[in-house]
């Protein structure tokens, strides 16, 4: 068994907070474990007070295993970072 990331288990910890359950593993389904549309504007509302990276709702609702959340999350941070180093300029 992998050891999550530490994106991966934060984000774990917060589904948890979310869906009210005990465990989560990193790859179940957030609909299966009884998530719904209101409960995805929660996790991303639990995720933006522990994160700043710039995530859309859509995006969240379509990543439904903590890994995939994960990963979106991870992905969108490298994305902010590499703006923050090479910011776009107007011509």
């Amino acid at each position: 068994m992998n050891t999550p990331t530490a994106t991966e288990a934060m984000m774990r910890e917060i589904w948890q907070e979310v869906l009210d359950v005990d465990e989560v593993g990193l790859d179940d389904d957030f609909y299966a474990l009884g998530g719904t549309s209101l409960l995805t504007t929660q996790l991303l509302a639990a995720l933006r007070r522990r994160s700043d990276v710039p995530i859309r709702l859509a995006q969240l609702a379509k990543a439904t295993t903590v890994r995939e959340a994960a990963a979106l999350l991870d992905a969108a941070a490298a994305t902010q970072a590499a703006e923050t180093e090479h910011p776009v300029r107007d011509a």
